[in-house]
């Protein structure tokens, strides 16, 4: 696992498969996202390479593939990965209702952020708060 704070040339990195069960003799697969100032060109192989060599100097780099996830006209993005403390000082606000529109994404999950799990956690918990504000306007209705 690696991430971009310090001096670590990539920003978020860990490794998905290792060769066992299944995958046998197979290597480890590492899946990356993003990279900081210690790494200027992403499509730079050798950089890439010597980079992975950094957190472990007995790995050998037999290749890798990359795609500009950003720029692809259909995810324009992958998965939420805040900055340092972004998330302690803008997690309440983000997860607030504006008025009466609840929003629902997976970016400010409290769990399992930037994944499906978390698009469900906070799908659930705004249709519980519109189920609840629902229910205060009906009960204000009959009251009228």
């Amino acid at each position: 696992m690696a991430n971009g704070y310090g001096k670590s040339p990539l920003c978020l990195d860990f490794s998905d498969h290792n060769g066992t069960g299944n995958n046998k003799g197979a290597g480890t697969y590492i899946i990356g996202f993003g990279y900081n100032r210690y790494l200027y060109d992403w499509e730079y192989d050798k950089d890439i390479c010597a980079a992975l060599k950094t957190l472990n100097p007995e790995v050998e780099v037999e290749g890798y593939v990359a795609h500009d996830w950003v720029n692809d006209p259909l995810s324009k993005g992958a998965w939420s990965t805040w900055g340092s403390g972004h998330m302690t000082k803008y997690l309440t606000e983000l997860q607030k209702p504006h008025g009466r529109v609840h929003m629902a994404n997976s970016d400010w999950a409290n769990g399992w952020r930037g994944f499906i799990d978390g698009a469900i956690e906070r799908g659930a918990v705004a249709a519980r708060e519109v189920h609840q504000l629902l229910k205060q306007e009906f009960a204000m209705r009959l009251r009228a």
